[in-house]
């Protein structure tokens, strides 16, 4: 893909390509349907879908995740975006239980557990206290960047340091960065 002004130039021609792109979704009545999480993510967050689909598929994958007791079932590609889409399309509620969730699976489950790294696995040590996999490992640790852009609000500003404060949370305002010289 080529990327142009933060927008993939190739767009248009995937839209066109639906099926190949997302080929566990299926197209029924002019509305894109799959039992997982993931595919409505990346659809939504690759601009896959027209807006009025997306605005449909964002409100399915809200009740997804509320059905599925505020807990995700993305993988690798599409968790770095689940938080970011729900909140785009008015779910910000049920992008901070997702956040706050102390259960596995849940990012709070293994600070819960002690964690000062984010593990590979949700459940990265087990009920005796033995790591299992990886405990410093990037995966779910996407979820940073909703937290400096989507609760926090800063941005580049057209691909320069320029910081832009813009947040778009129900906390607006309480979000602070303290540097030696200033705050944020």
């Amino acid at each position: 893909m080529h990327w142009q002004g933060g927008r993939c130039r190739q767009l248009p021609r995937h839209r066109r390509q639906r099926g190949k792109s997302l080929p566990h979704g299926v197209y029924r009545e002019r509305h894109y349907q799959s039992d997982r999480q993931c595919e409505y993510v990346r659809a939504i967050a690759f601009a896959l879908l027209g807006e009025d689909e997306s605005k449909t598929a964002a409100a399915t994958l809200n009740q997804m995740v509320i059905e599925n007791g505020y807990h995700l079932n993305t993988g690798f590609l599409s968790t770095p975006f689940l938080c970011d889409v729900l909140a785009k399309y008015g779910y910000v509620d049920t992008a901070y239980k997702l956040l706050l969730q102390p259960d596995a699976p849940g990012w709070l489950y293994e600070v819960g557990k002690g964690a000062t790294t984010v593990w590979e696995t949700w459940t990265g040590i087990d009920e005796n206290g033995k790591p299992h996999e990886s405990l410093n490992h990037y995966s779910y640790g996407a979820i940073c960047g909703w937290l400096f852009g989507g609760v926090c609000g800063i941005h580049y500003a057209d691909g320069t340091l320029t910081i832009v404060l813009r947040p778009t949370n129900r906390w607006a305002g309480e979000s602070c960065l303290r540097f030696p010289a200033a705050a944020l």
